[in-house]
């Protein structure tokens, strides 16, 4: 079980942006890093390389609980996890196709946000 806090109202040091190569770094499991959503989303996308069989990452909560939050930072450590192989051609390519992705963020999130 992992217990999310809303990154607007807490600056845990482990938790910051600066921690995330530390998690690109490890090996097909997270096993030296504390519980994140970035340990979620890397061995998931390494089940997903392994085993050949779509993953999913399920963010469920209250409202107000993180999830928007909580997907943003799945989908920016999966756009980091992806610039790590390739040619530099093929390197850029990934950082401006996460880039597109994060920017679009704020658009998707007033459709989720029209009902609530």
């Amino acid at each position: 079980i992992v217990v999310a806090l809303n990154p607007w109202n807490f600056k845990i040091p482990k938790y910051m942006d600066h921690m995330m190569p530390n998690y690109l770094a490890e090996g097909e499991i997270i096993k030296h890093n504390v519980p994140h959503s970035w340990a979620q989303a890397h061995n998931t996308y390494n089940e997903l390389m392994r085993d050949g069989q779509d993953q999913c990452i399920l963010i469920s909560g209250e409202s107000g609980a993180g999830k928007t939050e909580a997907a943003k930072i799945v989908m920016k450590y999966l756009g980091a996890l992806s610039c790590r192989q390739g040619e530099d051609a093929d390197k850029e390519a990934a950082r401006k196709v996460a880039f597109n992705i994060n920017q679009a963020s704020p658009i998707l999130e007033g459709f989720g946000n029209a009902k609530t």
